[in-house]
C-alpha cells in the first residue's frame, strides 16, 4: 500500500531524502462475468473493494452475492442478481457519549495516514462506539467501499 522513494526536499537548500507514497492499481469489476467498471484503488481488501463497490452503485443487493473471488486484477462477484426491494432501513439513535468515543478515536486508526498524509479512511463502528471495520484507500469513495464490502462479507449488519 506503500512503497519508500527517493525525493527532494527544500528547505532552504535542496535536500535528498527518502519517503513514503502511496501506490495504486487499476482493477476491474465483473459482476456476472459481465465488466461493470475500472476501479483505481490501493491494492488491498480488493473483494471487499468489489463487493462494496457493487452494492452501493446499486448493481446488486447485499443479499444476493454468491461468491467473490479475484484472477490477478479483475474481481469477479457471483449474484443472484435479486434485488431485495422489502429491505428497509433502520433508524437508530446513538447517544452523544458514543459519538464522543468515536470522534476521539478516529484520529488513531489511520497508521498510513500519519505516515504519508496520502491515503482516505473509513470506519464502521457500533453503537457502543467500538470498530467492526477500517479501510484506508488513496480514494475515498474506495475506503467506503471496502468498509461496507468488509461488513457484507463478514455479515455484520
Amino acid at each position: 500500500m506503500i512503497t519508500k522513494v527517493n525525493a527532494c526536499k527544500w528547505e532552504g537548500q535542496l535536500t535528498l531524502i527518502e519517503d513514503y507514497v502511496c501506490v495504486e492499481e487499476v482493477y476491474e469489476l465483473y459482476i456476472n462475468n459481465k465488466f461493470i467498471d475500472e476501479l483505481v484503488a490501493s491494492p488491498n481488501q480488493i473483494k471487499e473493494l468489489g463487493v462494496g463497490h457493487a452494492v452501493c452503485g446499486g448493481y446488486i443487493s447485499k443479499n444476493s452475492i454468491v461468491n467473490v473471488h479475484l484472477d490477478e486484477n479483475k474481481i469477479y462477484v457471483e449474484s443472484e442478481e435479486i434485488k431485495d426491494s422489502n429491505e428497509k432501513l433502520n433508524q437508530i439513535k446513538i447517544n452523544m457519549d458514543t459519538i464522543l468515543k468515536i470522534i476521539k478515536t478516529m484520529p488513531t486508526l489511520s497508521k498510513i495516514w500519519a505516515l504519508t498524509v496520502g491515503v482516505h479512511w473509513a470506519a464502521l463502528f457500533n453503537t457502543s462506539g467500538e470498530v467492526l471495520a477500517f479501510s484506508e484507500d488513496i480514494g475515498r469513495h474506495n475506503a467506503v467501499d471496502k468498509v461496507v464490502g468488509y461488513a457484507i462479507l463478514n455479515n455484520i449488519t
